[in-house]
């Protein structure tokens, strides 16, 4: 059962985007991520910036997990989201960072498939009425095919790819 969402701040934090964020993210939660594994045992345990899943055996564990969580972020004056932390069965999977985890694997958001769609149509456009940046379109195929490949997408990515077409030609993207 994954427990997940990211911590409610009380203070100033960094952007996101910002890779200090991420590297303060890191430092900060460290002591978060040694209660996990060495107090909680948690039996699965994932984070990412400030975003985190812990999975357990029990629903009543989870609340447990939970409470003991929410009691340790109040030591570092953070707070689970309210909006965003659940308890629910591993069954229904959890979405994070874009990927539903399951027990069965992982797969893809649809809604970041739709996001990557719109973007290349964008891209395509621009390149059509000699507007795209190919430093900035390369960047964004390479960084979209790298979280694709954590999943197993092959046969999606490869439909996808076949579709996008770039320039005045009819020449498909370099692949």
């Amino acid at each position: 059962m994954p427990v997940g969402g990211g911590s409610g701040r009380t203070g100033q934090w960094p952007g996101h985007g910002n890779l200090t964020s991420q590297f303060f993210a890191n430092v900060f939660l460290d002591p978060i991520d040694h209660f996990v594994r060495e107090e909680l045992r948690a039996p699965g345990y994932v984070r990412y910036c400030d975003d985190l899943v812990l999975f357990g055996e029990s629903r009543q564990q989870m609340w447990q997990y939970q409470e003991r969580l929410a009691e340790r972020l109040q030591t570092l004056r953070l707070c689970l989201h309210q909006h965003k932390t659940h308890v629910a069965p591993a069954e229904r999977g959890v979405a994070f960072l874009g990927i539903r985890i399951r027990r069965d694997g992982l797969r893809l958001l649809s809604a970041g498939v739709r996001r990557f769609t719109r973007r290349m149509a964008r891209h395509q456009w621009q390149s059509e009425t000699g507007q795209c940046d190919w430093r900035h379109l390369q960047a964004s195929v390479r960084a979209w095919l790298g979280h694709a490949g954590q999943v197993n997408s092959r046969g999606l990515v490869k439909s996808l790819l076949r579709r996008i077409h770039f320039g005045r030609s009819t020449e498909k993207i370099n692949r």
